[in-house]
């Protein structure tokens, strides 16, 4: 039987979404700051092992976690520190997204255009549209 946190769901009701998250913590829900505790170490456990393999400064966090990294990142950032194994991994932080919920189609763009800039016939085999 699969594990189902019970403080994560109300009974019968959808998840909560962000902002959601985000007023209930502000109010000092108990149960939602258990269960974003939580979710705080899972993500410092795949922060650590993505600082152990591949030694990054820093991971951004996006979307709806950076709206409640300041519950997520104190857990994140002790599970990191405790299961990072190399020296130069444990300098590894956490940080919040500032850029928005665009900020990944926005990079995306900018590196298409980049990639245009740099080298404008990469677009001239591109099919053109039928004329009307």
């Amino acid at each position: 039987m699969a594990y189902k946190p019970p403080f994560i769901r109300a009974p019968g009701g959808a998840p909560p979404a962000g902002p959601d998250i985000a007023r209930s913590l502000s109010s000092g829900d108990r149960r939602m700051m258990m269960a974003v505790a939580q979710v705080g170490e899972w993500l410092g456990l795949g922060g650590s092992i993505l600082a152990n393999l591949f030694n990054p400064r820093v991971i951004v966090i996006g979307r709806y976690f950076a709206s409640l990294a300041p519950w997520l990142l104190p857990q994140a950032h002790d599970q990191l520190r405790r299961l990072t194994v190399a020296a130069p991994a444990a300098q590894c932080r956490f940080v919040a997204s500032t850029l928005g919920f665009g900020a990944a189609s926005r990079g995306a763009a900018s590196m298409v255009i980049s990639h245009i800039i740099a080298d404008p016939t990469t677009i001239m085999g591109l099919p053109r549209p039928a004329p009307d």
